[in-house]
C-alpha cells in the first residue's frame, strides 16, 4: 500500500543504506597486478615522461641549451595531449598532480588545450615543469620511483567518481525488482517497468519524453540545462530522479544535499509525475533528529519536510526508501 511522502522519507532515515561497498574490491586497475608483466600503455607513457622531465632537468645546467630544452617541453605537450585523446590515465603521474600545488589542474589542461595555442601552453608547461624540477624531482628520485603511485591515485579517485558509482546504485535497486534498461522512447512507453539513463546515454529519450507529456522541468532552467540522473516508469507513474552518493558533513556535502532538496521543491500538473532525491552514503544519517544534530543539518531536515508537505507526489530517500517506495507502486 502506498503511504505518504514523510513515511518514505522516515523510513530512510530508520533504515539507513550501508555505509561501505565492498562489490567492487578490486577497483579501477590501471596498472599490472604483477610488476613482471609487460607494462600497460599508462605505465610506458609515464616512463616516457618522467624520462623527458629527468633530461630536461640535466639539460638546465648546460650552457646554450634552451633551444633543445623548448624541443623537450613540445614533447612533454605532445605526450600529455596524445594520452588525452586515447583517455590513458596521464593525469595520475606525479608530474600531473602537481598541477594542483601550483593551483592549477590537469583537468583545467584537458578542457582548454584545444583552443590555446601552443605559444600559451609552452610557457604554462615550461612554469609548470621548472616548479616540479625544483621542488619534486629530486625528492622522488631519492626515494625511487614506482608506478605504485599510480593506483594510489586511481585508487584516491574513486570518490570523484561517485556519479557513475551511483547511477550503479540505482541500477542494483531496479534489475532487482525486474525492470529493464530501454534505450529508446518507444521502448520506455512500451514498458511498464523500464528506466533510462538520462543524464548519460539517453539525453535524447528524456527530451522526447518531457515534450510529448508537456513536462515543464523548470529546474534545469537554473541548472545550465542540466538532466536528471535517471528516469524510471513504474506503469503509468514516472519518476524523475536526482541521485547524490554522499559521505561525511562538511561544505561540499552540504552542497550537494541541499541541491538535491531543492530538487524535490519542482512538480508538474501531471500527478503521475514524480521529483526523487535519492540520497545514499552516510549523510542521511545527519538528518536524523537528535540532540547532537547541526544547526545546518536542522535547517535541511526542516526544508526536506517543508517541501514534501508542500508536493505531495515528490519524495526524499535513501536506497532502502526509494526500494519500499517502488514495491508500493507495483
Amino acid at each position: 500500500m502506498l503511504e505518504n511522502n514523510l513515511y518514505y522519507f522516515d523510513f530512510s532515515l530508520n533504515n539507513q543504506d550501508s555505509f561501505i561497498n565492498f562489490s567492487d574490491q578490486k577497483g579501477v586497475l590501471v596498472i599490472n597486478e604483477n610488476a613482471n608483466q609487460e607494462p600497460n600503455n599508462l605505465m610506458l607513457a609515464v616512463n616516457q615522461l618522467n624520462n623527458l622531465i629527468i633530461t630536461y632537468s640535466t639539460l638546465q645546467h648546460i650552457e646554450n641549451s634552451e633551444t633543445i630544452q623548448t624541443k623537450i617541453i613540445y614533447e612533454i605537450i605532445n605526450l600529455l595531449e596524445s594520452n588525452i585523446k586515447q583517455n590513458i590515465n596521464i593525469n595520475y603521474s606525479p608530474f600531473c598532480a602537481y598541477f594542483s600545488v601550483v593551483r592549477y589542474s590537469f583537468n583545467t589542461y584537458k578542457e582548454t588545450y584545444k583552443i590555446n595555442s601552443l605559444q600559451e601552453k609552452c610557457k604554462l608547461i615550461k612554469n609548470i615543469l621548472d616548479a616540479y624540477v625544483n621542488n619534486r624531482l629530486e625528492m622522488y628520485k631519492s626515494y625511487g620511483y614506482t608506478h605504485t603511485i599510480l593506483q594510489v591515485m586511481a585508487d584516491y579517485a574513486t570518490s570523484k567518481r561517485s556519479g557513475n558509482i551511483g547511477l550503479n546504485l540505482l541500477t542494483n535497486i531496479f534489475e532487482q525488482l525486474n525492470f529493464i534498461l530501454v534505450n529508446s522512447y518507444e521502448d520506455f512507453i512500451n514498458n511498464n517497468h523500464c528506466f533510462i539513463y538520462s543524464d548519460k546515454n539517453h539525453k535524447k529519450v528524456f527530451d522526447e519524453f518531457i515534450k510529448k507529456h508537456s513536462i515543464k522541468f523548470t529546474f534545469r532552467k537554473n541548472r545550465d540545462n542540466k538532466y536528471p540522473d535517471l528516469l524510471l516508469k513504474v506503469k503509468q507513474h514516472f519518476f524523475i530522479i536526482e541521485h547524490k552518493l554522499t559521505n561525511g558533513n562538511g561544505g561540499s556535502q552540504n552542497a550537494e544535499v541541499n541541491e538535491i532538496i531543492n530538487f524535490i521543491n519542482y512538480s508538474e500538473n501531471n500527478k503521475n509525475i514524480h521529483f526523487i532525491s535519492c540520497l545514499q552514503g552516510n549523510f542521511m544519517q545527519y538528518l536524523i533528529e537528535n540532540n547532537k544534530q547541526s544547526p545546518k543539518n536542522k535547517i535541511q531536515r526542516k526544508n526536506i519536510i517543508t517541501a514534501l508537505k508542500k508536493n505531495a507526489n515528490n519524495y526524499f530517500v535513501n536506497g532502502n526508501g526509494l526500494t519500499e517506495l517502488v514495491k508500493a507502486f507495483l
